[in-house]
């Protein structure tokens, strides 16, 4: 398994995940991260206009980047 860090951007600010989540790929890493994103959502009551949610490596490389906008749209 690998270890993936899904930060939250919105414009110039930057929530990083110091944690991160072990999960076996990029495809579930992806799917963890809509379900964030949905989650994050419906908790805050808002839809960041240009959010957005990156998924990296351990390394810090961005693999994915998701519009929290786009999580809506997707199954």
């Amino acid at each position: 398994m690998k270890r993936y860090f899904f930060h939250i951007r919105e414009q110039e600010l930057l929530i990083i995940d110091n944690e991160g989540t072990e999960l076996p790929d990029l495809a579930a890493a992806t799917h963890e991260a809509i379900a964030s994103a949905r989650e994050l959502v419906v908790f805050s009551g808002t839809l960041p206009i240009g959010g957005s949610m990156e998924i990296c490596d351990v390394d810090g490389n961005l693999l994915r980047a998701i519009s929290i906008a786009d999580v809506f749209h997707m199954p």
